[in-house]
């Protein structure tokens, strides 16, 4: 038997669904997010932060090359309601800052990174 155990894979992982055989099936769970201190880095499982929402495990992406692809990505977190986060430098960092919207309605949850709702 050659399990790994999603720990050994990426720290604070599991999977999303029981008899998974591949490391691939390693997600981060609801309430943290798939975390890089730096490019190179090994990836871990973090705490999702104040003012962001962390669903976790995957989504599917669409990729130009060429031709058009499916790829399968960590879901990243998004801002949470009456929130407003910094661009992220990379896929994994955490945002250079969060704050609280001075106008909430500008704010609405769900939002990525560093996007905030067009003025009315």
């Amino acid at each position: 038997n050659n399990c790994t155990a999603c720990a050994e894979v990426l720290p604070g992982s599991t999977t999303q669904l029981l008899a998974s055989e591949s490391p691939m099936d390693c997600v981060c769970p609801r309430g943290t997010f798939w975390s890089k201190v730096s490019e190179a880095a090994d990836p871990v499982c973090k705490s999702c932060l104040d003012g962001l929402v962390c669903q976790g495990g995957t989504t599917q992406q669409n990729v130009s090359t060429g031709r058009l692809r499916s790829e399968t990505k960590h879901r990243p977190p998004m801002q949470a309601a009456g929130y407003s986060a910094g661009t992220l430098d990379f896929e994994g960092v955490h945002p250079p800052w969060v704050v609280n919207c001075e106008y909430s309605a500008h704010c609405p949850e769900g939002m990525p990174m560093g996007a905030c709702k067009e003025h009315a």
